[in-house]
């Protein structure tokens, strides 16, 4: 997994995966974004991020992009309506921003996070109910001695019908 530092409803990542329960959220999702906040990491392609859903759904939001920039404090919003992708390309500087999920390695995250397949289209979920408990793993695929830390941990925004 990961070197991150706690969870809430918008809270910082502490564990593996780290859990937010949504309740009272609109009955069906239209569309949701998730934020991953403050970001550290000496290579971004390392980075592997996998979000779990109430039902089950798995979406792969990053594994393999990013280039093989250092990140330092970035943020990475992902959203299936976003019109860029991380970039994939060696050298390419990664930069907060808002990208659709954006995948050049869909391995399996070390357990215990569920198996493949992944999808990596958002999408899948709307129309799903939203309350529960969502997860999020992150791992990095080849973990350094520095390792990678998230410091402002991660959000879930929805837009929806009641």
């Amino acid at each position: 997994p990961f070197g991150l530092p706690g969870s809430s409803a918008s809270g910082v990542l502490s564990q593996y995966p780290s859990e937010i329960v949504v309740s009272g959220a609109p009955r069906r999702i239209k569309s949701f974004s998730v934020a991953i906040q403050y970001i550290y990491d000496l290579f971004a392609e390392d980075i592997r991020a996998l979000l779990v859903a109430p039902g089950g759904q798995r979406v792969l939001l990053v594994s393999g992009a990013g280039s093989n920039t250092n990140l330092v404090a970035q943020t990475w919003l992902f959203n299936q309506e976003a019109t860029a992708t991380l970039p994939t390309a060696f050298g390419v500087p990664s930069v907060s921003g808002i990208y659709r999920p954006t995948v050049t390695n869909g391995a399996a995250l070390p357990a215990p996070a569920p198996g493949l397949p992944y999808s990596t289209d958002m999408s899948t979920l709307y129309g799903t109910d939203p309350n529960g408990t969502w997860r999020l793993y992150v791992a990095d695929g080849f973990p350094s001695a520095a390792g990678g830390t998230i410091l402002g941990g991660w959000t879930i925004t929805f837009t929806g019908e009641v």
